[in-house]
């Protein structure tokens, strides 16, 4: 089974980045596996890279994934997307396909190798992943925004699936340079007064 999340992938004696920037993360990888874990924080620090990323799920734009293939599960995944601030309602989906649920789950899980609801919950987080990059609404409020009633629930989802909260999401990703960068070098260096 692919893991579209995973930074790196190891089998047997090969491990493989997902990402281009994730060369780095295999890098780091490296030098923690070959050498040390104390050597890789220090290579961290001096490459300005974050040590200890897991997933690329922060990063993850779906509809770059997609394919052109018009299968059933693209279909299903479409009709989701146009409703995804509605309640989820399995039936429903299988009725508007005119099958029963049990062949929609089949159906798709065989195809996508996962669920209409996994599905729906992936897009959901992508938009809210959208909203908090670009506005300064609440969580609470795209909580409802995307679909959901219980912000506890949706916050509990989005740090699943993408490994930060929704807070420490906009943190890190939100437009207009909010998330603070210091650039630190020798010349810059005050030391600390001598008492």
């Amino acid at each position: 089974m692919i893991d579209p999340d995973a930074l790196l992938v190891e089998d047997g004696g090969v491990t493989t980045a997902g990402a281009f920037s994730a060369a780095a993360d295999l890098a780091l990888h490296l030098v923690r596996t070959h050498a040390s874990p104390n050597l890789a924080q220090q290579v961290s620090g001096l490459a300005l890279i974050l040590p200890s990323r897991e997933s690329q799920a922060p990063y993850t734009e779906p509809q770059l994934l997609r394919s052109n293939e018009e299968r059933f599960s693209t279909q299903v995944e479409r009709w989701l997307q146009q409703r995804y601030t509605e309640l989820y309602d399995l039936q429903r989906l299988a009725d508007a396909f005119h099958v029963s649920t049990r062949t929609l789950l089949r159906r798709f899980r065989n195809e996508s190798g996962t669920t209409p609801l996994l599905c729906l919950q992936r897009h959901r987080v992508h938009m809210a992943k959208s909203l908090l990059r670009t506005t300064s609404l609440t969580v609470a409020q795209i909580t409802e925004r995307v679909g959901y009633r219980d912000v506890a629930t949706f916050c509990n989802l989005f740090n699943r699936l993408v490994q930060l909260s929704p807070s420490e999401y906009r943190r890190q990703f939100a437009s207009g340079g909010d998330v603070k960068r210091e650039r630190v070098s020798e010349t810059s260096y005050i030391p600390p007064p001598e008492e």
